[in-house]
């Protein structure tokens, strides 16, 4: 069996509930987080957080990311406010899937 990727998602501010906290991307961690390979093994072992600020004004995830056992990561920058898209659109969802099931895919034939 060979080990899951370990993926961080990450907000750049902190927890809060009117803006862009992680909790808005939980069907991007709860997607990764049901990936199988053909064995049914996890394909991703996913942590998702908001930035936090150590005392030296630091988050203590990123900043020590170098010696973490985190494989993979990618910061994203979102604008667009909340909506119902994905509820008048399935198939949009459905092509954010099968877009994110390839790019786990992808990154794990890097590996």
């Amino acid at each position: 069996m060979k080990n899951p990727i370990r993926i961080l998602l990450q907000t750049t501010i902190p927890t809060t509930e009117d803006d862009w906290h992680i909790k808005r991307f939980s069907l991007l961690h709860e997607h990764l987080a049901s990936l199988k390979d053909e064995a049914g093994n996890p394909l991703c072992e996913v942590t998702a957080r908001d930035r936090e600020v150590n005392g030296g004004g630091d988050d203590p995830v990123l900043s020590a990311l170098d010696k973490s056992d985190t494989e993979k990561g990618c910061p994203s920058f979102v604008e667009e406010a909340p909506g119902d898209g994905y509820q008048r659109e399935p198939h949009a969802l459905r092509d954010i899937k099968t877009y994110v099931r390839n790019a786990a895919l992808w990154l794990a034939a890097t590996n």
